[in-house]
């Protein structure tokens, strides 16, 4: 399920808001014969555009599979099961 996007924010927007990055209700999971291990399940966070974010937590926590998923390089059998990474460029900037 592709649950990435980039958006093209308008400048009244952009300003009130000025996020570069959205992540809502996202779940991954891991498929494995023994069951599926839930490894992700509903993170939610913004990156505003000139801030930098500092995730922590406990070994397996899931902070390395919520960065992947954010760059979509998921490992397998990893998925992403659920919700939304949107990602806003700034009008005028190409590829």
């Amino acid at each position: 399920m592709p649950i990435t996007k980039e958006t093209y924010m308008s400048e009244s927007v952009q300003n009130k808001n000025d996020i570069l990055v959205d992540v809502k209700d996202l779940h991954v999971s891991f498929p494995m014969p023994e069951g599926t291990v839930k490894a992700v399940h509903g993170v939610n966070y913004q990156i505003k555009r000139g801030k930098v974010l500092g995730v922590v937590g406990e070994s397996g926590s899931g902070k390395s599979v919520t960065t992947q998923a954010m760059l979509r390089i998921i490992p397998k059998p990893g998925q992403a099961d659920k919700g939304e990474i949107n990602y806003y460029r700034e009008p005028g900037i190409k590829r």
